[in-house]
């Protein structure tokens, strides 16, 4: 699967790192296989913003 995540600010190496390295959701851990940095995509704004 590949997800597209909206986040608040900048986005910087090193929370990517922390992604694949894993996190603790409310739901347990989970791993990013891999983390890339992109521009950001032609997509409508959120309603309500992040």
């Amino acid at each position: 699967k590949t997800y597209w995540v909206q986040v608040d600010g900048a986005i910087t190496e090193e929370a990517c790192r922390r992604l694949t390295d894993g996190v603790l959701l409310k739901d347990g851990p989970a791993r990013a296989i891999h983390c890339q940095i992109i521009n950001p995509p032609d997509v409508p704004p959120r309603d309500p913003p992040v």
